[in-house]
């Protein structure tokens, strides 16, 4: 799986690259000869390419084994129900301690005047009851390692060179975080780029132009 994963979010992180390189080196040779259209196709097929391989690792991702034995996407359900009751728990614990503040303020001031010492005592026996609040949240929270975990994935592409114990090279590190967000930004890249590619068709020659588009009625 992991072998997988890193060369299909590899190819997606070179394809816009190249795709960049293309145009920018034959970008201008290709716009004299009215083969804009190539260009534009040429960018938003990379990125377009590039969305499909990272849903697709995703797709791996979910579907591959964690260390606990079970595929990530069960891993994913089990750690929502664990952040719903930790939630909960925390939601509870704050509730039930506001309250006993509130009853042992009023007795305090009620009873002030006429003893301070139990005033005193009930103020050391609330903060005793914070501290154990405090220490059973902090309990809860570890008590299960903070819930399912999820292993990241590191490794080398390519080893550029090396200089005694230093060594120059290219390398991966995958986790969930990196999934979601090559996922959303290729999606959105890709809807800026289809965007892009009909708004921009005015400026081709008429020859070239998309059916739907009229430029006097822009004008």
């Amino acid at each position: 799986m992991e072998n997988t994963i890193s060369i299909l979010l590899g190819v997606a992180v070179l394809l816009p690259l190249g795709a960049f390189f293309v145009n920018l080196l034959a970008g201008h040779a290709l716009r004299k000869k009215n083969l804009s259209r190539v260009a534009a196709c040429i960018s938003m097929s990379a990125i377009v390419i590039s969305a499909v391989l990272s849903f697709i690792s995703l797709a791996v991702w979910l579907q591959g084994e964690n260390p606990s034995g079970k595929s990530n996407i069960q891993v994913l359900a089990e750690l929502k129900e664990f952040n719903a009751d930790h939630l909960k728990h925390l939601n509870d614990g704050h509730d039930e301690t506001g309250h006993d503040l509130d009853s042992t303020t009023l007795n305090s001031t009620t009873n002030h005047n006429s003893d301070l010492f139990v005033a005193h005592e009930d103020s050391a026996e609330t903060s005793h009851e914070t501290d154990e609040a405090e220490e059973s949240h902090a309990q809860h929270a570890g008590g299960s390692d903070h819930g399912p975990q999820f292993e990241p994935m590191s490794g080398v592409y390519y080893t550029l060179g090396k200089f005694g114990s230093l060594a120059l090279t290219i390398g991966y590190y995958i986790d969930s975080l990196t999934l979601a967000m090559f996922c959303m930004v290729t999606l959105i890249a890709s809807l800026i780029h289809l965007y892009a590619y009909k708004y921009m068709d005015d400026e081709l020659p008429s020859s070239k132009r998309g059916a739907a588009v009229d430029c006097t009625k822009n004008r």
